[in-house]
């Protein structure tokens, strides 16, 4: 909360001050250590007089055990009796009138970058884990020499991915992946021009010191006309993109 302080003169019409706070307590008083410093030779006004307080949002004016007294609006505080404050309300100390203004403080909220943004998510530490398997797939895909490698893979995620079930999740990574890699899939092109069924194990040459297990029979059925199969078809280029 801000308060704004516009302190005039009773018996000098050409004296005005304004005053800012966004931090509390604000002290009014005559001695020269007071935020609102509130000169009185004739000494009515207490060294400290009066002050001004945030409690929990609530703007408070409270007397301090003054000698001649604090008045708000014309009403005689008692000393350290909490007063609600709001704006146009008039505070009168002495020969002192100290106009009262308050304004909401508007939260503004910077993010430096992306990754602020991404630090702030609830989320973060999963998809990391996702983002980290993703590429240690790439890396072993870019790495193995067997044939069909593609096909293999493809088969895999069919199998793995095809038993989540359809959620906001599922939609939002369908969603970014084809946006991050546009265009129709080249893979799936390639993939059906070979005609392989997925429920059969593909015809692997053997190679010295490499043993592969039989794929396992799925019965559902997975099918690459399905929109399920396009959206692998795009991790797929993916993970080889990577």
């Amino acid at each position: 909360m801000k308060l704004i302080i516009t302190l005039r003169k009773i018996s000098d019409t050409s004296f005005h001050r304004e005053y800012e706070f966004s931090e509390f307590p604000v002290k009014l008083g005559r001695e020269t250590d007071n935020d609102v410093v509130l000169e009185d030779p004739r000494k009515i006004i207490s060294r400290s007089h009066a002050k001004i307080e945030d409690n929990d949002g609530l703007i408070q004016v409270l007397d301090s055990g003054s000698a001649n007294f604090t008045y708000l609006n014309g009403e005689k505080l008692f000393p350290n009796d909490g007063n609600a404050l709001k704006t146009g309300d008039v505070i009168k100390i002495g020969d002192y009138e100290l106009d009262v203004v308050l304004e909401t403080l508007k939260k503004e909220v910077f993010f430096d970058d992306q990754k602020t943004m991404v630090f702030s998510s609830p989320f973060d530490s999963d998809v990391q884990k996702v983002a980290d398997s993703i590429t240690k797939l790439s890396e072993k895909y870019f790495y193995d020499e067997s044939p069909l490698k593609s096909e293999m893979l493809r088969i895999s995620i069919m199998q793995n991915i095809g038993r989540l079930t359809e959620s906001d999740v599922s939609r939002i990574l369908s969603e970014y992946f084809a946006d991050k890699f546009p265009g129709k899939s080249q893979i799936k092109k390639d993939f059906s021009q070979l005609n392989i069924p997925v429920e059969d194990k593909p015809k692997v040459k053997a190679e010295p010191q490499r043993v592969y297990a039989d794929l396992p029979k799925s019965t559902p059925d997975y099918s690459f006309t399905t929109h399920f199969s396009e959206t692998v078809d795009i991790m797929l280029d993916t993970i080889i993109k990577l």
